[in-house]
């Protein structure tokens, strides 16, 4: 209807994924997700206030997401 996008992530072929799909690619639990995130680690971008957050696919593989998960 106004094509408000609550989600980043709807595209499943878009850069962005949700913090479910993020720990699912990366190997780990939603919480390792969210500590990464709390740290400064791992970006994250929230739509609007209460909407979870949403990762760029290819900050996953950044180098210090890679070290912070050794």
């Amino acid at each position: 209807m106004n094509d408000i996008h609550g989600y980043l992530s709807a595209d499943k072929d878009g850069p962005w994924r949700t913090m479910t799909e993020a720990a699912k690619r990366l190997g780990v639990t939603n919480h390792v997700i969210r500590k990464l995130i709390k740290d400064g680690i791992l970006p994250a971008n929230q739509v609007v206030d209460g909407a979870p957050n949403q990762n760029r696919t290819a900050d996953l593989h950044s180098d210090k997401v890679k070290n912070a998960l050794v």
